[in-house]
């Protein structure tokens, strides 16, 4: 496999960039199995400790929900685990 990273981005404009870059590898005929998908890290250094927080709660209480979307082998996979 190969591992694909950018930069790090930030704003709509690097997000659409994003987003073109993946439907070309698309059409290029690049696939993904069942143990592999798409990651963002998201640079969190200007939140002060409490905002931290604040998101973090808020994950938690959707965390759940939001993996109900994905399919059963992302639930219970080595690879991806849940906070709860």
């Amino acid at each position: 496999g190969v591992e694909i990273a950018s930069y790090v981005a930030s704003g709509i404009e690097d997000l659409k960039h994003i987003v073109q870059m993946t439907e070309c590898l698309k059409k290029l005929g690049c696939e993904v199995n069942d143990y592999c998908g798409m990651h963002i890290h998201v640079d969190a250094c200007d939140l002060d400790e409490e905002n931290a927080g604040v998101i973090l709660a808020y994950w938690l209480k959707i965390e759940h929900t939001l993996s109900q979307i994905l399919p059963q082998h992302r639930r219970n996979n080595e690879y991806c685990r849940f906070f709860l």
